[in-house]
């Protein structure tokens, strides 16, 4: 979710060539740009809350550092889930809030706000995903700046 200029996906290609790799973007020239580059994807605009793909659809789907622009993150997780093949994987990783960055969070407006790891694993759970685990992917001033959350979609029952 937020293919954004396929950054991302140029590195997911690196370290998977044979992988079928997709991006949706809601800014059409950042996907212009992602268009450009030298690797095989599909990309659509469109949003988290709204994917254009059918269910059931993917192994992995990734989010980076767009969390906190979606504007109904309940809605997200729920597409997320809708669109993971059972026994699927969605990455999120964001900037969540810690300890007293709660506080400024809470004072900048939606598109600039983070949610707790808490927050976003009770969303997560209520979208019908499992919690997997979490990982510090990047640190600032020694402090967990970036954090990735795995969030499974259950398989389905035999």
């Amino acid at each position: 979710m937020g293919a954004g200029t396929g950054e991302l996906l140029a590195l997911v290609h690196t370290r998977f060539p044979d992988a079928a790799l997709s991006g949706v973007d809601p800014a059409s020239r950042m996907l212009a740009r992602a268009r450009e580059k030298p690797f095989p994807a599909a990309f659509s605009v469109g949003t988290v809350e709204s994917l254009p793909y059918p269910s059931e659809n993917f192994d992995l789907v990734l989010s980076t550092m767009s969390f906190h622009h979606w504007a109904d993150p309940a809605r997200g997780l729920a597409e997320n889930h809708r669109v993971l093949a059972p026994g699927g994987t969605a990455v999120v990783a964001e900037h969540f809030t810690h300890g007293w960055l709660r506080f400024a969070s809470r004072v900048l407006p939606r598109r600039n706000r983070t949610e707790t790891v808490s927050e976003v694993v009770a969303l997560a759970r209520d979208a019908g995903l499992d919690f997997a685990g979490q990982a510090t992917v990047f640190r600032l001033a020694g402090l967990p700046f970036v954090t990735a959350l795995r969030l499974r979609k259950p398989q389905a029952p035999e």
